[in-house]
């Protein structure tokens, strides 16, 4: 009868203030990152381009210690010794770019769908309670997993689905919380 509706409403609220704190502390955490997203995603882009400098100053090398090799400025033993070294050099900056050039896609996705999730968050500028525009918006779906009983703990464990986003990583997630403590108490 009643008192299961009570303790219904009571774990509502609950999960409504957690999905709300969840939401606070991220857009908190966004923006004071965002900066360093940028940063970062610079400095790859410019490993990128050294990389692609340096592959091809190693061609220009390689041409010309062939030609020294032709004209008999060094011997074949020393071309051999200097072409196996470039070539190496080379193969090696190929293999670090294809892994960088994924990485920086990885991270221009992510940074366009934290954009998106950011554009939608602009319309609640004062996050202060959970509307149902509010969810519509900015939560895909909360899931919530049965409590843990052996642990004697009462709270559920709450999975969030972010618009545009989806899951975020466990790492993140616990970033972000340290990144509240840390902000809260400095």
């Amino acid at each position: 009868g009643k008192d299961v509706c009570g303790t219904h409403f009571i774990r509502a609220v609950v999960l409504e203030k957690g999905v709300l704190k969840f939401l606070q502390i991220l857009l908190w955490y966004i923006s004071d990152r965002k900066e360093d997203f940028k940063k970062e995603l610079a400095a790859k882009r410019r490993q990128l381009t050294q990389a692609q400098r340096r592959i091809e100053e190693l061609d220009r090398l390689f041409k010309r210690i062939y030609e020294d090799n032709i004209s008999g400025k060094i011997n074949d033993s020393r071309f051999q010794k200097l072409s196996a070294d470039y070539e190496k050099e080379q193969a090696e900056l190929t293999e670090k770019m294809q892994l960088w050039e994924q990485e920086i896609t990885k991270q221009e996705e992510e940074a366009e769908s934290i954009e998106q999730f950011i554009r939608r968050a602009k319309k609640y500028p004062e996050l202060t309670e959970l509307t149902p525009a509010v969810l519509h918006d900015l939560v895909n779906k909360v899931y919530v997993c049965a409590p843990d009983k052996s642990s004697g703990h009462r709270v559920q464990d709450v999975r969030i689905s972010l618009a545009c986003i989806g899951f975020l990583p466990e790492s993140i997630i616990t970033e972000m919380v340290n990144h509240a403590v840390k902000s809260r108490t400095a």
